[in-house]
């Protein structure tokens, strides 16, 4: 993949190559925009709804939409701010046929949870997450992540 050893590679390989990395630089694109809308659903508490939806895809779509309604349900309410640490290609990983994977830290300490009474729930967490991605016709899309707390990114 690229950001290894130049080796020789015939033309082909090269325009593979290249695909390869407009695949990964869009996936990217995804996932950070994928993260700027879940901040605004932690924000205002709501479901998995609007553009949030034109990010993710498969098994994605039934798990994210329960953690929102779960949250939606209890009413919580996140204040601040997440910050994507790193984002880095995952090679070799694949999640239900899913075209390419990243690798992220997301440091949600700068997140606090707050319920309907204005209690303080806490701080978010520092999570790393293992991000697959696949086409959903000509788009990209989230199709699975898992993830993992940390202590820091």
């Amino acid at each position: 993949e690229s950001g290894g050893s130049a080796t020789p590679c015939t033309q082909q390989q090269y325009e593979e190559m290249k695909k390869l990395d407009a695949l990964y630089a869009e996936a990217e694109d995804v996932y950070r925009r994928f993260v700027a809308e879940d901040v605004k659903l932690l924000h205002s508490g709501g479901l998995a709804e609007g553009p949030v939806l034109d990010l993710i895809a498969g098994p994605m779509v039934d798990r994210y939409a329960a953690e929102k309604k779960k949250q939606h349900d209890l009413k919580i309410t996140m204040r601040g701010d997440a910050m994507i640490a790193y984002v880095r290609r995952l090679p070799g990983r694949s999640y239900d046929g899913s075209e390419v994977a990243l690798v992220s830290c997301l440091d949600g300490s700068g997140l606090t949870g707050f319920d309907t009474a204005g209690k303080n729930l806490g701080r978010g967490a520092v999570v790393t997450y293992n991000s697959y991605f696949k086409h959903e016709g000509s788009a990209v899309k989230l199709w699975w992540d898992e993830s993992k707390a940390v202590a820091s990114c």
